[in-house]
Protein backbone atom coordinates (compact mmCIF):
# COMPACT_ATOMS: atom_id res chain seq x y z
CA UNK A 1 0.00 0.00 0.00
CA UNK A 2 2.88 2.37 0.73
CA UNK A 3 4.31 1.84 -2.76
CA UNK A 4 0.97 2.73 -4.27
CA UNK A 5 0.75 5.81 -2.04
CA UNK A 6 4.22 6.90 -3.20
CA UNK A 7 3.18 6.35 -6.83
CA UNK A 8 0.14 8.57 -6.26
CA UNK A 9 2.34 11.28 -4.77
CA UNK A 10 4.71 11.10 -7.74
CA UNK A 11 1.80 11.44 -10.16
CA UNK A 12 0.57 14.46 -8.20
CA UNK A 13 4.01 16.05 -8.00
CA UNK A 14 4.43 15.74 -11.77
CA UNK A 15 0.99 17.13 -12.57
CA UNK A 16 -0.69 13.88 -13.57
CA UNK A 17 -3.77 14.65 -11.53
CA UNK A 18 -6.19 12.15 -13.08
CA UNK A 19 -3.71 9.34 -12.53
CA UNK A 20 -3.04 10.48 -8.97
CA UNK A 21 -6.75 10.67 -8.31
CA UNK A 22 -7.26 7.10 -9.56
CA UNK A 23 -4.50 5.84 -7.27
CA UNK A 24 -5.86 7.64 -4.22
CA UNK A 25 -9.43 6.49 -4.91
CA UNK A 26 -8.13 2.92 -4.99
CA UNK A 27 -6.31 3.49 -1.70
CA UNK A 28 -9.41 5.06 -0.10
CA UNK A 29 -11.43 2.00 -1.10
CA UNK A 30 -8.86 -0.15 0.72
CA UNK A 31 -8.41 2.10 3.75
CA UNK A 32 -11.26 4.63 4.07
CA UNK A 33 -10.29 5.70 7.60
CA UNK A 34 -6.83 6.99 6.65
CA UNK A 35 -7.14 10.76 6.73
CA UNK A 36 -4.07 11.39 4.57
CA UNK A 37 -5.80 9.71 1.63
CA UNK A 38 -8.77 12.07 1.87
CA UNK A 39 -6.34 14.97 2.23
CA UNK A 40 -4.59 13.86 -0.96
CA UNK A 41 -7.90 13.65 -2.86
CA UNK A 42 -8.75 17.14 -1.64
CA UNK A 43 -5.40 18.49 -2.79
CA UNK A 44 -5.95 16.97 -6.23
CA UNK A 45 -9.37 18.64 -6.53
CA UNK A 46 -7.99 21.92 -5.23
CA UNK A 47 -5.08 21.78 -7.69
CA UNK A 48 -7.63 21.12 -10.45
CA UNK A 49 -9.47 24.31 -9.51
CA UNK A 50 -12.41 22.55 -7.84
CA UNK A 51 -12.42 24.16 -4.41
CA UNK A 52 -16.03 23.20 -3.64
CA UNK A 53 -15.39 19.52 -4.35
CA UNK A 54 -12.10 19.66 -2.43
CA UNK A 55 -13.99 20.84 0.65
CA UNK A 56 -15.82 17.51 0.87
CA UNK A 57 -12.57 15.55 0.89
CA UNK A 58 -10.92 17.89 3.38
CA UNK A 59 -13.99 17.62 5.61
CA UNK A 60 -13.48 13.84 5.69
CA UNK A 61 -9.83 14.38 6.60
CA UNK A 62 -10.86 16.68 9.47
CA UNK A 63 -13.43 14.18 10.74
CA UNK A 64 -10.89 11.36 10.71
CA UNK A 65 -8.05 13.38 12.28
CA UNK A 66 -9.52 16.37 14.13
CA UNK A 67 -6.12 17.18 15.63
CA UNK A 68 -4.42 17.68 12.23
CA UNK A 69 -4.16 21.43 11.68
CA UNK A 70 -3.04 20.98 8.06
CA UNK A 71 -6.52 19.72 7.11
CA UNK A 72 -8.17 22.80 8.61
CA UNK A 73 -5.78 25.04 6.68
CA UNK A 74 -6.83 23.35 3.45
CA UNK A 75 -10.50 23.85 4.33
CA UNK A 76 -9.83 27.54 5.00
CA UNK A 77 -7.96 27.96 1.71
CA UNK A 78 -10.91 26.45 -0.17
CA UNK A 79 -13.31 28.80 1.59
CA UNK A 80 -11.12 31.73 0.56
CA UNK A 81 -11.06 30.48 -3.04
CA UNK A 82 -14.88 30.46 -2.90
CA UNK A 83 -14.94 34.01 -1.46
CA UNK A 84 -16.16 32.68 1.89
CA UNK A 85 -13.82 34.69 4.10
CA UNK A 86 -15.96 34.41 7.23
CA UNK A 87 -16.08 30.61 6.97
CA UNK A 88 -12.31 30.47 6.42
CA UNK A 89 -11.70 32.59 9.49
CA UNK A 90 -14.17 30.57 11.56
CA UNK A 91 -12.48 27.33 10.47
CA UNK A 92 -9.02 28.52 11.50
CA UNK A 93 -10.10 30.02 14.80
CA UNK A 94 -12.06 26.89 15.64
CA UNK A 95 -9.09 24.69 14.83
CA UNK A 96 -6.84 26.71 17.11
CA UNK A 97 -9.32 26.19 19.95
CA UNK A 98 -9.63 22.44 19.36
CA UNK A 99 -5.99 21.47 18.84
CA UNK A 100 -3.84 21.31 22.00
CA UNK A 101 -1.20 24.02 22.36
CA UNK A 102 1.68 21.52 22.59
CA UNK A 103 0.68 19.98 19.30
CA UNK A 104 1.90 21.49 16.03
CA UNK A 105 3.14 24.67 17.70
CA UNK A 106 4.91 26.09 14.60
CA UNK A 107 1.90 25.54 12.38
CA UNK A 108 -0.36 27.13 14.98
CA UNK A 109 1.81 30.24 14.97
CA UNK A 110 1.61 30.38 11.17
CA UNK A 111 -2.19 30.24 11.42
CA UNK A 112 -2.22 33.02 14.04
CA UNK A 113 -0.02 35.15 11.77
CA UNK A 114 -2.30 34.43 8.82
CA UNK A 115 -5.38 35.41 10.83
CA UNK A 116 -3.65 38.72 11.70
CA UNK A 117 -2.74 39.36 8.05
CA UNK A 118 -4.66 41.65 5.68
CA UNK A 119 -6.48 38.59 4.34
CA UNK A 120 -8.57 38.50 7.51
CA UNK A 121 -8.32 42.03 8.91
Amino acid sequence: MDMLYQAGLRYFDHGFLKEAQAVFWMLVSLSPLRHTLWLALGLIEKQSGHAKEALDYFANAVLLAPDDLASYIQVAECHLALNEKVLAEHTLKGALEIIPTESQRDLQQEVRNWLASPTFT
